[in-house]
């Protein structure tokens, strides 16, 4: 970024703030994609730990590492009502001697009974 123009700096700055926008997404959860969700990932290199887990709290801890390098993934999320959830997703990843964070928020609510048609995870315009 040092060596772009002040305009060419202004545009990237630009358009790096529009893509860290939030974005919703509608996705249909039940309990066996629950249950998979957390499985997803996990091989004989991975160390996974579960910090809490209560009808109200899940916060779980990852490290997977293999010849190439490691994984650390960090999941918050908490359900203060029936209706809706909070959390963090945190994951930081070094491979070659480089390292990638990414961080995310979400939020959740129960919009109905059944999926609606929703199969996968839609943005919601």
């Amino acid at each position: 970024l040092d060596n772009l123009s002040a305009d060419q700096h202004a545009k990237m700055e630009a358009a790096m703030g529009k893509a860290m926008q939030a974005r919703p997404y509608k996705e249909c959860l039940n309990s066996d994609k629950l249950e998979s969700a957390f499985q997803q990932g996990q091989g004989p290199s991975c160390q996974p730990t579960v910090l809490a887990n209560s009808a109200t709290e899940l916060q779980t801890h990852e490290q997977c590492s293999d010849a190439k390098g490691v994984r650390q993934l960090d999941v918050h999320i908490q359900a203060p009502a029936p209706q809706t959830l909070a959390g963090t997703v945190n994951m930081v990843v070094t491979k070659n001697a480089k390292t990638i964070t990414i961080h995310n928020d979400l939020q959740g609510k129960w919009v109905a009974s059944d999926c609606g048609g929703v199969d996968a995870p839609q943005p919601v315009q």
